[in-house]
Order: structure tokens, then C-alpha cells, then sequence
């Protein structure tokens, strides 16, 4: 191919020779201004010869063909992340692009592959890949293999059921990785040289700034899948060694769940269905990111909606809409035109709303407003970064809250916990505690764990050999009672807070996740 090119460019020279040799043999300039006749005048008869045309044409139509079938020799499919590939051959170097290693595949769902070595003892046994050299693995140089790679990770990634997508660049490579069940698991490595192609690709389907690389970025779009749409939620930031890119991935099709399908106790649920019939008030849901608050907080919504029906006027503030919901309105915010979640709940106020869902207190101007909203007849559910429920009235407090304002405001605070739910496929009988847990428990006030039997799972094909399938929410319901109001007025501890609701009958964090791996739903590890 590289003589076809050659042969094509020589043509081309010996067409600009002849053409400076017919210019002076031809036309015989004396001057400057003669030359500048002279190539006018010859540019026009060359112009009107078709042997020039069709030289040119040939010329062109050379180095196309020579560059296509070059193209096309050394492409090859991209492989498949299904396969394990050899993380440790080297590839020439191609022009423009630095030699790397060939990208390689971690799979650990693929009980197919002859090299996949997995453990099947004790729950949560670990998975061990072996790669095995693949000479069929190719480099990513094209912009159309970055396509191709980006969709196949969102495909792989919905089919796992992953929540996110990670691509961290580090000094020689770029490692990708899913969220699972919570957990991150490595899926695939590709040479440090590709990953502002694969992050540049990206940036093209959020609709963000391609050649920004210095600052962080945020966008979303939406993906068509076997199992129904997907909202992917991107978000860039740079790194030492470039922007590392993390890819939400939210199921809108799978819609919004009901109370009593999101693993609430029937005692639990109950009396969180009481605390939504009231007409005013704060119900505050704390725990980390990724937990499931704005999920049950969409299934409380839901509830009023149907339980009320069209008598009640329901609005959101939200950073982002995660799924739209025909019975409310909702307002996204947006921190580039300085509308924060403060001047949107101030909004929200003068629509008269009577329920009023914020989606993160994030700062003092929005809890004062939120604590006020909360005491002036409206029932208002947000979300407040807090160690646990009792530490959601300090918190407050340090925002800027009057004591006695938070105590009268609040009604309930709910705290709580995704957890991976056992395979019910390859459950085992249920065991007694090791020794330690129980010394452990016992420390935190639990005596009975040691009558308890715990189950736990070996893996199966059902689960991928992982012993979970899908998660299972843990909850801690702390109701504001006349003692506690007390108590948060004086502004006690929040450890003293603690032991005040479990007297009033709070059950733990600890203990409601105790009782799950008793009943056998999680791993008592896990709890």
C-alpha cells in the first residue's frame, strides 16, 4: 500500500514540474509583472486540458484507494467484553498513536470460559480470572472503535444490572470498572494513549465541552436498551493523568416503587404511613450517596398522591430530576445560573404548595427556610447529610437552626442502608455466629445474637457465582416524640439523642440489620 501512495505522489510531482517547465518554455516572462501574465495565462489553458484533469483525478483517486485498503487491512473487531484478553503484549506503533499494551477484560460473570477459576466455598467467595494470551487482540486507534467500546460498556453494564460506570486513568493505562450490588468490579484495561479518545467520545454523547479537559464537567443522556430506557449520568474530572470519567446509570423504565416494595418492616411502614398523613412538618432522610433516599422518598410521594388524590398540591426541587413523575411538579436546579435549592424553595412557597419535596439541604439558607416551611402548614420531605437520625437535629442546629425551631419542626427522621441481598438460589442452612461477632455484638448491647442462626450463600449460576442478587434496604425510623423535643431544645449530645429514641422504641440501624440476617434476606458480614 505504501508504494501505491508513493507511485500516486510522484505522479503528482511530475504534474507540477511539467506545468513549470511548459510556463517558462512557453511563455518566456521578463518580469514580474510579465510572470504574473504568464501564470494567468497558463493557468487557463491548463485549466481547459483535459490530460490535467484526468492526471488529477487519477492522482487523488490513487492515494484514496491506497489509504482505504490500508485502513482496511489492519482493522479488526474490537473484542467483545465477554473475553479475557492478555493485559502484557505490545503492539507496534502506528503513526500519531504510541505503542501500548493490548487492552485487556476482566470478567467475572462468564462461567463459560475454560480459564476462569472460581472459588465455590464460604460466602462471598472470591473469583480469581486467569488471562490467557489472546493473539487475535487489537489496539484502539480509530474514533469508530471508541464508539463501538463506549456501547458495548453500556450495553454489558446494563445487562450486570450496574449502577455505575468508573474510567480511572492512571500512569500507563486506564482501568473501567462497574458498580455492582455496591461493589466495584474491575471489567477492562486500555492503553493510557486512548483514554482521551475514549473520554472525548463521551463527551460527545453528554453534549459537553470536548476540547475542555481542565475543569469538571456534568451531563447526561439517555440510552435505549433491551430492558427499556436508561438516563447515564456523566460526570469528568481531571486528574494527574487525565479526566477520570464516572458514568450513573438510573433505569427510568423500571418506574417508581411502591412503600412495600422496597424492604420496609410491615411495624416500620406503618408508621411512617401515619407520619405522611400529617398536614405539616419535617421528615428528613439521611444516610451516605447511593443509599435509596430519593427512591423511597419518590415511593412516600407516591402514597400522598394516591391516598390523598387530586386534593393536595405536591412540588419538587431537585438536583437532578432523577425520574419525572406525572402527579407533581418538579424544578431542576441549576448552580451555573446561581438557581440553588434556597431560591427554588423560596419559589415553591408562593405556589402554595401542600407538599413540598427538597431534594438535599445542603446549606443554612435552605434549612432556615425548610425548618420555617416545615411549622407554617406544610409537609415537606428532603434529604440531610448526617452520621445517623439522631444526629440529624445537631446538624441542623449547626446550620443555623434555632434549637427550638428544629425541635417543633421535625416530625420523624429515617435513616438508611442498601445491602446485597443473598441468592435464594444457593442459600445454605443457617449457622451459629463465630465467636468474635458475638463478643462484638454484645459490646454494642446485643446478648441474644448467640441464639441466632445466620444463613449465607456458596454462588451459583443464577448469581454469577458471586452468592448476591440484587440489594435490600435497611431502615431506622426515629419519630420525634414531646421527650425528645425536650431533649433537642436543651441541645443534648447526640449520643444522649440516641439512647432517648431507642427508650421511645426506635429500633437501630445495628438491630434492624441483625434481624434481616437472621431472617436470612442478607449476610450477617454484611450487617
Amino acid at each position: 500500500m505504501e508504494r501505491f501512495i508513493g507511485y500516486a505522489r510522484v505522479l503528482a510531482l511530475l504534474i507540477a514540474l511539467a506545468g513549470a517547465w511548459a510556463l517558462v518554455v512557453v511563455h518566456e516572462p521578463t518580469s514580474s509583472g510579465a510572470m504574473l501574465d504568464a501564470v494567468v495565462a497558463h493557468g487557463r489553458a491548463a485549466l481547459a486540458a483535459p490530460a490535467l484533469w484526468i492526471a488529477l483525478g487519477a492522482a487523488i483517486f490513487l492515494t484514496l484507494l491506497a489509504q482505504g485498503v490500508e485502513h482496511w487491512a489492519h482493522r479488526q473487531p474490537i473484542p467483545d467484553p465477554h473475553y479475557v484478553l492478555s493485559g502484557e503484549t505490545t503492539v507496534p506503533q502506528r503513526r500519531g498513536h504510541a505503542p501500548g499494551p493490548i487492552p485487556a477484560i476482566l470478567d467475572d460473570h462468564t462461567p463459560h470460559e475454560p480459564h476462569a477459576v472460581r472459588n465455590a466455598g464460604a460466602a462471598g467467595a472470591e473469583l480469581r480470572i486467569e488471562a490467557e494470551p489472546t493473539p487475535t487482540a487489537v489496539p484502539l486507534y480509530q474514533h469508530s472503535d471508541m464508539v463501538i467500546l463506549v456501547d458495548r460498556l453500556l450495553r454489558d453494564a446494563s445487562t450486570r444490572g450496574a449502577s455505575d460506570i468508573h474510567v480511572l486513568p492512571l500512569d500507563l493505562e486506564s482501568r473501567i470498572s462497574f458498580r455492582v450490588h455496591g461493589d466495584l468490579q474491575p471489567v477492562m484495561r486500555i492503553p493510557h494513549a486512548h483514554h482521551e479518545a475514549l473520554a472525548r467520545r463521551i463527551k460527545v454523547m453528554a453534549r459537553l465541552v470536548v476540547y475542555r479537559a481542565d475543569q469538571p464537567q456534568d451531563g447526561h443522556f439517555n440510552l435505549e436498551t433491551a430492558s427499556g430506557p436508561v438516563d447515564v449520568r456523566v460526570s469528568l474530572l481531571p486528574t494527574q493523568h487525565g479526566e477520570k470519567v464516572v458514568m450513573r446509570l438510573a433505569h427510568t423504565a423500571a418506574g417508581i416503587r411502591a412503600l412495600d416494595q422496597i424492604g420496609m418492616p410491615d411495624a416500620l411502614m406503618g408508621t411512617l404511613l401515619r407520619l405522611l398523613e400529617r398536614p405539616e412538618g419535617l421528615i428528613l432522610l439521611t444516610g451516605p450517596t447511593g443509599s435509596g433516599k430519593t427512591t423511597t422518598i419518590y415511593a412516600a410521594l407516591q402514597h400522598i398522591h394516591r391516598s390523598r388524590g387530586g386534593n393536595v398540591s405536591i412540588a419538587s426541587i431537585e438536583d437532578p430530576v432523577e425520574i419525572e413523575l406525572p402527579f407533581l411538579s418538579q424544578t431542576q436546579v441549576q448552580a451555573e445560573t446561581g438557581f440553588d435549592f434556597a431560591k427554588g424553595l423560596r419559589g415553591l412557597l408562593r405556589q402554595d404548595p401542600n407538599v413540598m419535596m427538597v431534594g438535599e439541604i445542603r446549606d443554612p439558607e435552605t434549612a432556615q427556610i425548610a425548618i420555617r416551611a416545615g411549622m407554617t402548614g406544610h409537609l415537606i420531605l428532603t434529604t440531610l447529610h448526617a452520621e445517623s437520625t439522631s444526629g440529624v437535629f445537631n446538624r441542623l442546629i449547626d446550620m443555623g437552626g434555632e434549637p427550638f425551631l428544629v425541635a417543633s419542626a421535625v416530625q420523624a427522621c429515617l435513616s438508611q442502608r442498601l445491602v446485597r441481598r443473598l441468592c435464594p438460589d444457593c442459600r445454605t442452612a443457617g449457622e451459629p455466629a463465630p465467636a468474635a461477632v458475638v463478643e462484638q455484638l454484645r459490646t454494642r448491647g446485643l446478648d441474644d445474637v448467640a441464639s441466632l442462626r445466620f444463613q449465607h450463600s456458596r454462588g451459583c449460576d443464577s448469581c454469577n457465582h458471586t452468592g448476591f442478587r440484587g440489594r435490600t434496604s435497611v431502615f431506622e425510623l426515629l419519630v420525634v416524640t414531646s421527650r425528645l423535643r425536650e431533649a433537642v431544645t436543651q441541645r443534648l449530645p447526640t449520643y444522649r439523642l440516641a439512647d432517648m429514641a431507642r427508650e421511645e422504641g426506635m429500633v437501630s440501624l445495628l438491630d434492624a440489620a441483625i434481624a434481616r440476617a437472621a431472617a436470612g434476606d442478607i449476610a450477617l458480614d454484611d450487617a
